[in-house]
């Protein structure tokens, strides 16, 4: 009751057409405060009419008017998934204007309480922080609150790949299953699970033992499956395959004309190499279930998943020395400093082979330097 007679006089001053009426609090004291607060936002230029909207009603707006317009449809699915599961529930009730850091703290306090990992929390928390760095650019309130809150401290998680006993391991499971030559191909290229079930055959030459990436595939909720181009330029190319992951896709494609002829299907070039029978897509999380299922038959750990397939690639060519910058190629990496960071402590001895190698140039260009016994 304080404040608003206050600044309706602050109002005039500032030729505002219209007294403003802003809760602040039950005290004098409170109301003081409030006023500071509004007239440095006044006088700077960065005071904004309180507004009724919630914290949901702006992030379901934020949703349909930027994200579904700017990402992929995947990435919007599982932002809107995370924001209505868990960030909605717990803010959206919340005035938008009235939004303070101590709410969020308190929520992620509450995930995280509730069994939620760190990495899963902070993942909810990063993308409603995108999403109120918007409503500072929109001028819907002065600032983006969680840049005054503390994330969970995320777990990294050591990154697991397989040695060559393993795959040899894994390959004998998957015999005689629909995904032995997936999974050949997958350790033998390193491409991502959405890669190789939107290959098409023709983006096969094997007679010259190459594999091309021209698009991806997911599978969204309401949607479908959907066929995207690669996430970015570097992860559309066109890469040499093992002969014998070619040898292992000439068996599958010669397989797959027997099972269509009985269903007077024909393959063609735009048929998907990885299909059901009849020829349609497989769901990625069938490609996901089936090999989990078939590592566990290679009595592998639990810690080894499809990704780790790619991760498998990536180790066996960097601990046969191979050049990073193929290898990044290879993964449709931006840079090759990412396979580096990513991938170099997946092959054991890295650090004594280089000392070695180092000895073994220092000594031969120079040696008066070898050490006398």
């Amino acid at each position: 009751s304080v404040i608003g007679p206050m600044l309706s006089t602050i109002a005039a001053s500032w030729d505002l057409p219209n007294q403003q009426w802003i809760a602040a609090g039950r005290t004098r004291r409170e109301a003081e405060a409030k006023l500071t607060d509004v007239m440095h936002g006044l006088s700077v230029g960065t005071f904004l009419k309180p507004s009724k909207v919630t914290v949901g009603e702006f992030l379901r707006q934020w949703l349909t008017d930027y994200v579904a317009a700017n990402v992929r449809p995947k990435t919007f699915e599982g932002y809107r998934e995370r924001l209505e599961k868990h960030v909605i529930p717990a803010l959206g009730s919340i005035l938008l204007a009235q939004l303070k850091p101590a709410h969020i703290q308190e929520c992620i306090a509450k995930k995280l309480k509730e069994g939620l990992s760190a990495n899963t929390v902070t993942g909810q928390y990063r993308i409603l922080s995108e999403a109120l760095t918007h409503t500072a650019r929109w001028d819907r309130v002065n600032r983006n609150v969680c840049q005054a809150v503390d994330a969970p401290r995320i777990e990294h998680k050591e990154m697991q790949a397989l040695d060559i006993p393993g795959v040899q391991r894994l390959l004998r499971a998957a015999e005689r299953t629909r995904w032995h030559t997936f999974i050949y191909t997958a350790v033998g290229t390193g491409k991502r699970r959405s890669e190789l079930l939107a290959l098409r055959w023709r983006d096969l030459d094997l007679q010259s033992f190459s594999l091309t990436v021209r698009r991806v595939l997911h599978w969204v909720k309401g949607k479908g499956f959907i066929f995207t181009e690669p996430k970015t330029k570097k992860s559309a190319r066109t890469i040499p395959l093992p002969a014998s992951v070619a040898m292992a896709l000439r068996a599958h494609r010669e397989r797959q004309e027997a099972e269509r002829e009985d269903l007077g299907v024909e393959i063609t070039g735009d048929s998907l190499v990885f299909a059901r029978v009849d020829g349609s897509p497989f769901y990625p999380s069938a490609a996901t279930h089936s090999f989990q299922s078939i590592a566990r038959k290679a009595g592998l750990d639990e810690g080894i998943h499809l990704h780790s397939l790619r991760r498998t690639h990536a180790s066996l060519l960097l601990a046969q020395g191979e050049n990073r910058v193929v290898i990044s190629q290879r993964l449709g990496h931006a840079k090759p400093s990412i396979t580096s960071g990513i991938y170099a402590h997946l092959m054991p001895g890295i650090q004594e082979q280089a000392a070695v190698r180092f000895d073994q140039q220092l000594i031969q260009s120079a040696p008066t330097l070898t050490p006398k016994g």
